[in-house]
């Protein structure tokens, strides 16, 4: 657990960049939820379980189904709404 830590140390003092641990999240896939959340308080960061939303893109479910693009549309079609070309329908403004 502290090795992975270290290693994301080491990309920052090799990049240059840093890593916002606060912001970083993990995501166990088929792991035990106590060995996640145990790494999470080591490396300080969130956990999350599948399937879920990150920036209104889901992660981690069907994509065949239909609800899946659901949040992903709701956020295209709030944002389309304040368009100054309200006199297109929906479908036009999305080939926009």
């Amino acid at each position: 657990m502290c090795a992975m830590r270290a290693a994301l140390i080491l990309v920052e003092e090799a990049s240059g960049l840093k890593v916002n641990f606060h912001k970083s999240m993990l995501v166990g896939v088929h792991m035990e939820n106590s060995w996640l959340a145990e790494v999470a308080s080591v490396m300080n960061c969130k956990t999350r379980i599948f399937p879920f939303v990150y920036i209104c893109i889901p992660i981690g479910g069907n994509a065949w189904r239909l609800s899946f693009w659901n949040p992903l549309l709701d956020f295209i079609k709030y944002y389309l709404l304040g368009w100054k070309s309200r006199n297109f329908s929906f479908d036009s403004q999305l080939v926009l």
